[in-house]
């Protein structure tokens, strides 16, 4: 939860600049644009997250398989 939460905040700093740049017309432009930025950085940051977190609990496992 905590890793879209920061992927919902972080891609809204990078493209909220850009976005508020354009005019008013492109609304649906704006949301499409910022819901395809949210959904690729929290998809990464899942996937990074669930890696780091597979990896530890794998070798905590293998731990108590090899005895």
């Amino acid at each position: 939860m905590l890793g879209a939460v920061t992927a919902m905040i972080i891609a809204d700093i990078m493209i909220g600049p850009i976005i508020g740049a354009m005019p008013y017309t492109v609304g649906l432009a704006n949301t499409v644009i910022r819901f395809v930025i949210r959904f690729v950085v929290g998809l990464m940051v899942g996937l990074m997250v669930g890696l780091m977190v597979g990896t530890i609990i794998g070798a905590i496992a293998s731990t108590f398989t090899t005895a």
